[in-house]
């Protein structure tokens, strides 16, 4: 590391979660992402209705921002963290519909 250089954040958004607010904030964050997708993917599997189209692609989305977090911490541009809660708010919507 070059003296004088700051490092903005740790690159990976479950590594900066669980520095900035602790073991048990990851733990919450993770198992809300897992509810998430479990809750999808058993609604696609036994849904048959045009919502299926809208769960799948906000899943597929969501696992797509959850990967590349994996690299880089990209909740911190505004644009991709309301991309990110609209997809969820997708499922949520959805998953209740049924």
């Amino acid at each position: 590391m070059k003296t004088g250089f700051d490092a903005l954040s740790a690159y990976n958004i479950y590594l900066e979660t669980a520095v900035e607010s602790g073991i048990f904030a990851l733990i919450a964050f993770v198992s809300f992402i897992g509810i998430n997708i479990y809750k999808a993917i058993k609604f696609i599997l036994a849904s048959k209705t045009i919502d299926t189209i809208f769960v799948l692609a906000a899943l597929l989305s969501i696992i797509g921002i959850l990967t590349h977090g994996m690299v880089d911490t990209v909740f911190f541009r505004p644009q991709i963290q309301f991309t990110f809660w609209i997809m969820v708010g997708i499922i949520r919507v959805g998953v209740v519909k049924d």
